[in-house]
């Protein structure tokens, strides 16, 4: 699907393709290098719709100047998702949005292998 930015499907995949690596469960050290990615093709992109922003257990804005590595624990595991533009818009196809979330430690337990034993 070709966009209004008048980017082939080829282009498309290789822009997209620097951020859909990243997606599903990752440790935090992997997602620290997706927002440094985010952060160096932020600062280097003119138009704005070929502009990604992060939501989620980190937020950074289109416009940062700076990625929010201190809000992303290298110890913990997160989901990223991504979001793409709609259709009919010039965005449309481009990845616009990375959602990053940590995932919880429900059922880990107290870590004495029988679960929480606090009565």
């Amino acid at each position: 699907m070709v966009n209004s930015n008048s980017m082939s499907d080829i282009e498309i995949t290789q822009f997209n393709a620097k951020f859909t690596q990243y997606q599903g469960n990752q440790q935090g050290t992997t997602v620290r290098a997706l927002l440094q990615n985010v952060l160096s093709n932020n600062i280097t992109q003119d138009d704005d719709d070929r502009k990604v922003s992060v939501t989620g257990s980190v937020e950074m804005d289109k416009n940062a100047t700076s990625a929010p590595l201190a809000g992303i624990s290298t110890g913990e595991t997160y989901t990223v998702s991504i979001i793409y533009g709609t259709s009919g818009s010039a965005n449309a196809g481009l990845v616009t949005e990375i959602k990053i979330v940590r995932k919880s430690n429900v059922g880990i337990g107290n870590g004495s292998g029988y679960g929480n034993t606090n009565k």
